[in-house]
């Protein structure tokens, strides 16, 4: 077979392979996906349960639609990933499709750092934002209660509950912050009857440093339930009143 009859006769082995190859290996890569299910699946269920699959894909549906039958492109999952943040209690949501149609999403929930119950009644969360109170929601922090305001349970109050849930020996002393004002704030131990007085959150680590140690040399020798108030408001010293 002469040489110019060999060439075509190889391009067009060629050809036909690479069309083969790509019908076996991208069969409808030219074809649009359309949605046949969704999947959602909750990353962070065995650390809390305040919602549900269920709850989300209903509230899905109510935001912005069932996808299924719609096509699969960016701006879809771009959408549910949006519409599922608008949820109060979902913090983080990712979308992706399968080939076969089924898009998953993956979701985290929002996680309480206090419990507000003053005038209002909320959670604070681990982003500084306030999150709705609900029955599924059966989170141990501190409690919070007196004259609270969303400013001062985002900022000040939030270090300070959070340096405090840090630290293992104060998180399991202190169950309840209460607010008389700023420049007197109380604290309730889990034990005793007695009220820690802070004052201000100026300076509370080593305010506390102080009263720990008056736990640990003190109390242990004449107790606690002896004093009313414990006062810590004073440089170098605690008062205790009975």
């Amino acid at each position: 077979m002469q040489a110019k009859h060999i060439i075509p006769i190889v391009f067009v082995s060629l050809l036909t392979a690479y069309v083969l190859f790509s019908l076996v290996f991208f069969p409808a890569s030219h074809q649009p996906t359309f949605c046949t299910d969704i999947s959602i699946t909750i990353e962070d269920a065995k650390e809390r349960a305040y919602v549900t699959p269920n709850e989300l894909r209903t509230f899905l549906d109510a935001e912005c639609g069932s996808p299924i039958g719609d096509t699969v492109n960016n701006a879809l999952l771009a959408s549910i990933e949006e519409h599922m943040k608008q949820h109060p209690l979902v913090r983080t949501a990712e979308a992706w499709c399968t080939p076969q149609g089924v898009i998953h999403l993956a979701v985290t929930q929002r996680q309480p750092m206090l419990h507000v119950m003053g005038t209002d009644n909320y959670y604070v969360d681990a982003d500084r934002q306030k999150m709705p109170v609900r029955s599924s929601i059966a989170a141990y922090v501190p409690v919070v209660t007196g004259r609270v305001t969303p400013r001062l349970a985002t900022g000040e109050l939030f270090d300070f509950v959070e340096w405090m849930e840090d630290d293992p020996y104060w998180r399991a002393q202190i169950e309840q912050i209460h607010v008389v004002s700023p420049q007197r704030i109380e604290l309730i131990p889990r034990v005793g009857s007695g009220v820690i007085v802070l004052g201000t959150l100026d300076n509370y680590p080593a305010k506390l440093r102080k009263l720990k140690k008056l736990y640990q040399d003190g109390f242990s020798n004449f107790g606690w339930d002896d004093y009313a108030e414990v006062d810590l408001r004073f440089r170098g010293q605690v008062v205790c009143r009975k």
